[in-house]
């Protein structure tokens, strides 16, 4: 049997050693984030189009952007992908890709139908498969789509923030 003092600094030290690790994985812990339109998040741009977005984040980063574009023409809407841009801090951060794939060719959508898709900044790619976390700040999607000759423009843009 062991004494009993023996024992009582054994656990003594247990504990402050626990103690310790949880104080500096809580220390290293990541901040919790959260995002929020900047002005309209849901734009009517033209009795063609109607645009909706936001961020694909959860407690502790965002990956990427969601869009969705409705065509509420009677003629097909195209959606330029090497011209819509993806905005950070206002600024042109490049080209985005969508659904984990990059289109080689605009994407086209069929009068009174819709299309949801995931954007993921290309200036965020690690590879081919893994992304970056977005930083805080704004992003945004700078949408550019064709109906027929005419060429609709809409930006829509979020904030990035720490969560209190």
């Amino acid at each position: 049997m062991q004494h009993p003092s023996l024992l009582h600094r054994a656990a003594v030290f247990i504990v402050v050693v626990v103690g310790i690790v949880g104080t500096v994985a809580t220390s290293k812990a990541q901040p919790k984030i959260t995002w929020r339109p900047v002005g309209a998040s849901d734009v009517d741009v033209s009795p063609h189009l109607r645009a909706s977005g936001g961020l694909d984040c959860d407690d502790y980063q965002c990956r990427g952007l969601t869009l969705r574009v409705d065509n509420t023409g009677d003629d097909l809407l195209v959606i330029d992908w090497e011209q819509t841009r993806y905005l950070y801090n206002d600024g042109d951060a490049g080209t985005f890709v969508v659904d984990d794939a990059a289109p080689a060719k605009p994407t086209t959508i069929l009068p009174h139908s819709s299309l949801s898709v995931a954007l993921t900044p290309r200036a965020v790619m690690r590879d081919d498969v893994s992304r970056a976390p977005l930083d805080l700040g704004n992003s945004g999607i700078a949408l550019v789509a064709r109906h027929g000759d005419v060429v609709e423009r809409v930006t829509l843009r979020f904030e990035v923030i720490a969560a209190r």
